[in-house]
């Protein structure tokens, strides 16, 4: 129930904005310098607390508008510690209510037969405070890792990951962890397992 309630809410929240038009147009205008203004634009901001699970990236990438290469560049690849290649994929996903002097987004880092959401900081000129993989789902041979991520009202971020065989039909947790972040007033991660 919580889970379908956390759908809605930011189903509905994307549907008002992309009725309402987006900044995109003039964002083509302007394309010499990208601006964090600029790149801000292309994530609502969303109410907390919030949960990411696998459903939730259809929400996304059916509402999303796709973002600029040129931002790209700009404002993920420099916070990307992954790789990267012609089948990589990113999807703007929202951008959390933070009153303190950085930005932080969330994004969807899609490709073959994996997804993570990713949580980037950025103070208020575009430089990358910190970054952190909150999860999705991986495929590596046998083994499939899903992932289900909790942001808290006070910025908490709880990230739960159970890893299972394709093989087996029944689910172990004992394979399960538990990853925590803070989010600092200064937009730094502290992460605790």
């Amino acid at each position: 129930m919580v889970k379908f309630q956390c759908i809605n809410l930011v189903t509905l929240k994307y549907e008002e904005t992309y009725k309402a038009g987006y900044v995109y147009d003039e964002f083509e205008k302007n394309m010499a310098l990208p601006t964090i203004q600029q790149f801000l634009s292309f994530f609502e901001e969303v109410d907390l607390p919030l949960v990411l699970t696998e459903e939730m990236t259809h929400t996304f990438d059916r509402h999303a508008k796709p973002l600029p290469a040129q931002l790209i560049e700009a404002y993920i690849v420099v916070a990307d510690e992954g790789s990267i290649d012609e089948f990589t994929e990113y999807i703007p996903c929202f951008k959390l209510p933070i009153e303190d002097d950085y930005f932080a987004v969330v994004y969807l880092k899609a490709g073959l037969l994996s997804y993570a959401y990713h949580l980037v900081t950025y103070s208020e000129k575009g430089e990358v405070i910190d970054h952190a993989n909150l999860g999705g789902i991986e495929s590596k041979g046998n083994l499939i890792r899903r992932s289900v991520t909790q942001i808290s009202a006070d910025l908490i971020i709880s990230i739960l990951q159970g890893v299972a065989d394709k093989e087996e039909k029944v689910y172990d947790s004992s394979k399960s962890t538990a990853t925590y972040y803070e989010l600092l007033p200064n937009g730094v991660l502290v992460r605790s397992e």
